[in-house]
């Protein structure tokens, strides 16, 4: 059997069977995470006190509006400052606006009957500066413009076209430009060859000259002078040589570049049962790096703001006996992502999951570190990983036998699979958080969902953000409320909000408002809640 992981010619010759494939995978990787959670109940932790420090837990307020017009999914919610809120609901392939009271105000983008097309891709709805939001048209390459009232004014051109795709699948949940009008997007995850998914391959970002090298956007190196007369031919019109750097700049250079790809290099100092611990990544599964990108759209330059840790997938693509093609999926239950979010006021939050800890970056470019916040680690030992893998393997075929099933029509040979890593490559403690769940609020505080806690049972927790249908889906989220952690911007957990039983939260409002999410069978139902101020 030829392995075709790495042949470009083979991969783009399955390029339609590859978009099928997307969403399959996100759906299993999901699911699997789920039942991995519900394997391991052993990492609960007390809730009250976290690594010996005691932390507030409280509830939301209650529920103050909830919408008649039932919805079938929420991609992206954006608040205005008058209480209204646009919803992308995908799944209807609709443009909604609701009043303060949640309300239907206004049909905005529709299949049919519509002042605008939704048409037969999806959209994306992101929230621009002021009162005024983007919908995202990957068919046009345009971003159209509108103000409160829902009515497109104008259309905008975004500086790189080929990242339109993935800004109409982001869920930017609050924020999404700083405040300079520059957007803030983390492209898809790079994966080896092309399967061009979330836990495949894709290209996200060559950005050459127009990408900055250093922290926070700045360049690495100034330009050469004279390279903006360049003569034809490509030759510089008065080009100077640059001046020899000694050894120890150049060391402090390259220190400066890897801080920014891989912070704090591949361990940190944590602290276990009041014990000083040293944590590491797994030696056979070390994280990959990927930006996080900002788009200046008066520059038309798109630059790096830093770099997030993030798992690498793994897969395999092989040709056949009878002259198919086989992929097989590698899903990790227990991914070591960072993750991030877009504050208020334009800084980016990156949650690091080595030790906890929040790195800021400022709009202008400056770091500020928090100090590790509090968390039970709880360390996997080898008959615990040996039995978490065995007990996905169920869970595997069933997405296997759904995949292939989603798969019927597409090319002939085409078959997708999916299994559990080997235990080996699962890390030696819990990650602290649950990727690809931090928010941002509109009063500046960071809401983390940790990995354990007895408020909520980890099945919960993660099978709240299963869809439908999938194995581990079984309403998770109504057994107990999700519990977050509210970071304030010193870096310091505050207090810990459980939301109510049986519900996600969609997106933050101005005043402390929750939006939330209550699914009751095919239909979603928004709702809208309080965090209550401080006693």
């Amino acid at each position: 059997m030829r392995d075709f992981t790495n042949d470009s010619r083979c991969m783009s010759s399955y390029s339609e069977p590859v978009q099928m494939l997307r969403q399959t995978t996100r759906h299993a990787v999901r699911s699997l995470s789920a039942l991995a959670c519900s394997a391991s109940l052993l990492m609960a932790q007390d809730s009250a006190q976290v690594a010996g420090v005691a932390i507030p837990v409280r509830q939301l307020g209650p529920i103050e509006a909830k919408a008649e017009q039932s919805l079938g999914n929420v991609n992206t919610l954006r608040a205005l400052s008058n209480g209204s809120v646009f919803i992308n609901d995908g799944v209807r392939r609709q443009i909604l606006l609701f009043d303060q009271s949640l309300k239907l105000a206004k049909v905005v983008a529709d299949t049919l009957g519509a002042p605008l097309p939704y048409g037969q891709r999806n959209a994306g709805l992101l929230p621009y500066v002021d009162d005024s939001t983007l919908i995202v048209d990957p068919a046009s390459l345009s971003l159209l413009v509108l103000n409160k009232q829902g009515e497109m004014v104008r259309v905008m051109s975004f500086p790189r076209t080929r990242d339109l795709n993935l800004l109409a699948s982001a869920n930017f949940g609050t924020h999404a430009f700083d405040s300079r009008g520059r957007l803030i997007y983390r492209p898809q995850q790079q994966g080896g060859a092309a399967l061009g998914m979330q836990f495949g391959g894709g290209d996200f970002g060559n950005t050459r000259s127009t990408r900055g090298g250093g922290r926070g956007g700045a360049p690495s190196t100034p330009p050469a002078a004279g390279a903006a007369g360049a003569a034809a031919g490509g030759a510089a019109a008065g080009r100077t040589t640059p001046p020899a750097q000694s050894a120890a700049e150049i060391r402090r250079q390259v220190a400066a570049v890897a801080e920014d790809r891989f912070p704090s290099g591949n361990s940190a100092q944590i602290s276990v049962g009041g014990v000083r611990r040293t944590r590491s990544f797994n030696d056979r599964n070390l994280p990959d790096s990927i930006p996080i990108l900002r788009a200046d759209f008066d520059t038309r330059k798109i630059d790096t703001v830093t770099f997030m840790r993030v798992t690498n997938p793994k897969f395999e693509m092989k040709q056949t006996e009878d002259g198919g093609t086989q992929v097989n999926v590698k899903m990790n239950p227990l991914p070591q992502n960072d993750d991030w979010a877009l504050m208020a006021d334009g800084s980016v939050a990156v949650v690091r999951v080595l030790d906890y800890r929040i790195d800021w970056f400022k709009p202008d470019g400056t770091l500020e570190r928090s100090e590790p916040l509090p968390f039970d680690w709880k360390r996997i030992t080898d008959d615990d990983k040996t039995r978490m893998v065995d007990s996905l393997k169920e869970a595997a075929k069933e997405a296997t036998e759904r995949a292939q099933q989603m798969m019927m029509g597409g090319p002939r040979g085409f078959r997708p699979g999916f299994e559990p890593v080997e235990p080996e490559l699962l890390p030696d403690y819990y990650p602290p958080l649950r990727a690809g769940t931090s928010l941002a609020d509109y009063d500046g505080n960071l809401w983390l969902l940790p990995a354990t806690s007895t408020l909520v049972s980890p099945l919960a927790a993660l099978s709240a953000r299963v869809p439908g249908g999938l194995p581990g889906a079984a309403g998770g989220a109504a057994a107990a409320g999700l519990a977050y952690d509210v970071v304030d911007r010193a870096g310091k957990i505050i207090e810990r909000v459980q939301i109510p039983a049986g519900r996600t939260i969609a997106g933050f409002g101005p005043d402390g408002i929750v939006y939330l999410l209550e699914r009751k069978g095919r239909d979603v139902f928004l709702e809208k809640a309080r965090r209550l101020p401080p006693q």
